[in-house]
């Protein structure tokens, strides 16, 4: 609920932090647009995996908050890839309480965002449906994180993407409290590993989705600090793979 008190400034919720990041959300996700830089990174991305812009219809942001960083209706800069124009269906399982604020404020021009959790994204939106689906900052937040992203691979066709933005590590710089319970880090050898806080034990999770889904190059590498995903669906996932 803070993220919205940042993006409404002192238009909505009184004096606020409102320079540099959150001046340029406001100037964005208010409006619905797609955010840079995620915006520039996946239309980099999908362009390298479909030949015809016409074939991305239908995008998820899952874990979306109450302004999805995809827009109402995602579009490429003409100059990255012209003729995108897909789709946006943002889910959260917070969005009842993100919806209550955008009414009390008035704020109906944004995409709003649908309950569901992660772990049961393909009973909220269905299985092959989409043609791409990502999470930014909030699968580390989810109770299984690692059924979370197999969820988003459920979600998309085969042949389609789904991917992860995150801070690495950030139970570690958390301490485990709050929210932060996973670590999400690559391997010394660039594969996916999360990791329990409590518990220390690791989930490799490109061994784990090999069977279903192809690590991809990212193509607009994360700053450090930063990990950015994807994985292509190279088969339907099996039902074995719902309780990880």
């Amino acid at each position: 609920l803070t993220t919205i008190k940042w993006v409404c400034g002192v238009d909505c919720y009184g004096p606020v932090i409102g320079e540099g990041w959150f001046k340029y959300e406001r100037e964005t996700k208010l409006k619905g647009e797609p955010i840079e830089p995620h915006r520039s990174r996946i239309c980099h991305l999908l362009k390298n995996y479909y030949a015809d812009p016409h074939h991305v219809r239908v995008m998820v942001d899952h874990g979306a908050g109450p302004f999805t960083n995809l827009g109402k209706w995602f579009t490429c800069p003409e100059d990255v890839w012209s003729g995108v124009g897909a789709q946006v269906i943002a889910v959260d399982p917070l969005a009842s309480g993100y919806n209550s604020i955008l009414n009390e404020f008035h704020i109906h021009n944004t995409l709003r965002t649908s309950y569901c959790k992660s772990e049961i994204l393909s009973t909220c939106i269905g299985k092959s449906v989409a043609d791409f689906a990502v999470i930014v900052n909030a699968l580390d937040h989810s109770e299984n994180p690692m059924l979370g992203f197999i969820e988003s691979l459920r979600v998309v066709k085969v042949g389609g993407l789904s991917c992860v933005f995150s801070i690495r590590n950030e139970a570690a710089h958390m301490g485990g409290k709050g929210f932060h319970h996973w670590n999400l880090d690559l391997g010394s050898n660039g594969d996916w590993i999360i990791t329990n806080w409590d518990t220390k034990l690791q989930h490799n999770m490109t061994q784990i989705l090999s069977e279903f889904a192809q690590d991809v190059p990212t193509f607009g590498a994360a700053e450090d600090g930063q990990l950015w995903k994807c994985f292509k669906k190279t088969h339907d996932v099996p039902d074995l793979f719902s309780q990880i």
